[in-house]
């Protein structure tokens, strides 16, 4: 129980025990109307800081390119089409690509350069028209988006060297989604 004590603007607590009629167990004082109670707890704040790391996949919609019969000297045109997308990564991506010499698919044995291939954002073109593939990577200023309508379309196409001889050949092209 407490009680006022009205002469010294303080509060008077007093406890009641059997058998004694009253026990002064303390005071506290106010000091113009403020006062801080025994057991007062403190409060700070902590501020908590987490960084989720960008991530970005690349998501090909087709992993074989088959441009059929091309004599030497020939060249397709750039329709062979590869949609790269990123839809289980959290960021936009910037795609980039790059690609290996061609070689003899029975010996391995490098027969002539990437350049030989092209790929461009838009199909129909041709290979001269067109960027021409390299051996390191390459920025194609392509942005790929993490929604189905934000995607990448490259479309490839090759020249055959004048004077390659009858073989079939094989290339690899790397597109890389870079965030």
């Amino acid at each position: 129980m407490a009680k006022r004590h009205n002469k010294q603007n303080s509060w008077l607590n007093i406890g009641i025990v059997a058998g004694v009629s009253a026990i002064l167990l303390s005071y506290l004082f106010v000091l113009d109307n403020f006062f801080v109670p025994v057991g007062a707890t403190s409060t700070n704040a902590v501020v908590a800081n987490v960084v989720v790391p960008a991530t970005c996949f690349t998501v090909l919609s087709n992993i074989n390119l088959n441009f059929g019969s091309v004599s030497p000297g020939q060249s397709t045109t750039v329709s062979n089409a590869v949609m790269d997308n990123d839809l289980v990564g959290n960021n936009q991506a910037n795609a980039f690509i790059d690609g290996t010499n061609w070689v003899v698919i029975t010996t391995s044995a490098v027969n002539y350069l990437p350049s030989n291939t092209a790929w461009n954002g838009v199909s129909g073109g041709t290979v001269t028209s067109s960027n021409a593939l390299q051996l390191s990577f390459a920025n194609t200023n392509f942005v790929v988006g993490t929604t189905a309508t934000t995607n990448a379309l490259f479309y490839f196409g090759t020249a055959v060297p004048s004077g390659q001889q009858a073989d079939a050949y094989s290339q690899t092209i790397n597109i890389e989604n870079s965030c």
